[in-house]
Parts: C-alpha cells; structure tokens; sequence
C-alpha cells in the first residue's frame, strides 16, 4: 500500500472509531440510556395491560352490582360487614406470617 493510502485509512479509522465510541456512551442517547429507556417501557407496558384487566373486571363487578340486588347484598355482607337483624356475624382473620 502507498504511504498515502495508508495515512488516510489510519486517519479514517481513528476518528471513525472515535466517532462510534462517542455515540455509545458521551452522547445524549448512548446505549446505556437506550437500555433503560427499553426497560422503562416494558414496565409501562405490563403495568397497562395490568390496569387494562382491572378495569374490565371492576367494569363487569359495577354491571353485575347495579343490575341484581342480589349481589349488591353480597356484596355490601362481604365488604362492609353488614348483617340482618336475626343474624350473628363471626369475622374470622387468618394470622399474617
């Protein structure tokens, strides 16, 4: 190879190498940055499709509530402890380990 040749591929590969070093880890979106980004968002994703199913079934609860009286009286027994007047009511509460 000529002295020529060699000068400008030496010349090209250090500041193409210096090129590629600064976008991975000086610039404002180095790779690091990059990887938390991703895992942010994986995060928010299995977090909206959590609260995506929890307002379906607190949807299909409401609907079930307002349309049988039913389960609006299971519901109030279970939740807020109410009973009948004829009733005893024994709350029964498992130890915590």
């Amino acid at each position: 190879m000529p002295r020529k040749v060699r000068r400008f591929v030496n010349f090209y590969t250090i500041v193409g190498s210096f090129a590629v070093l600064w976008m991975l880890f000086f610039d404002q979106n180095n790779i690091t940055d990059q990887l938390e980004r991703r895992q942010r968002l994986a995060q928010m994703e299995a977090d909206l499709e959590f609260y995506n199913t929890e307002k379906t079934q607190i949807q299909e609860s409401r609907y079930m509530l307002e349309s049988e009286a039913e389960e609006l009286e299971r519901f109030a027994r279970e939740r807020y402890r109410m009973k009948r007047d004829d009733e005893d009511l024994y709350i029964i509460v498992e130890p915590t380990p």
